[in-house]
């Protein structure tokens, strides 16, 4: 049986780098296995954050897509004002676009929307999970 539970995800980027810097900015812990082709984050709740170049997976996956591919990854945060200063950390990250600002969601949540730089083959979002949420899109 497979375990419920997410362990690694893997951005593919078109440009490494500057999502790392993006993640850095943020202030995430970079682990010490992190190189220039693959950085690595490795987050608090023991999940893996890792940033590959898009261009590896082209001959087994095909050329990247553009626009919304059909996933969001989201942080949760312990309170509405947690939730504004995360969407402004974000927000104020370089390449980043704001989407919306912080509002109280149909979920009963707060929520904002921020786009990450682009680079990356996926969008990131903040789920609806009670009290609060930040999102980045």
């Amino acid at each position: 049986m497979l375990p419920p539970q997410l362990n690694f995800v893997t951005l593919a980027c078109r440009d490494v780098e500057r999502m790392a810097e993006f993640f850095r900015a943020l202030g995430w812990p970079e682990s010490p296995a992190s190189e220039p082709v693959h950085r690595v984050f490795q987050l608090p709740n023991g999940v893996v954050l890792a940033l590959y170049g898009a261009e590896h997976y082209e001959r087994e996956l095909g050329p990247r897509a553009e626009g919304f591919r059909g996933f969001t990854l989201g942080i949760n945060v312990g309170s509405r004002e947690e939730m504004v200063a995360a969407h402004a950390a974000i927000s104020a990250g370089e390449g980043a676009r704001e989407i919306s600002d912080p509002h109280d969601s149909e979920h009963g949540s707060a929520a904002s929307a921020s786009s990450i730089p682009r680079g990356t083959s996926g969008t990131s979002s903040g789920s609806t999970a009670q009290p609060w949420t930040s999102k980045a899109i």
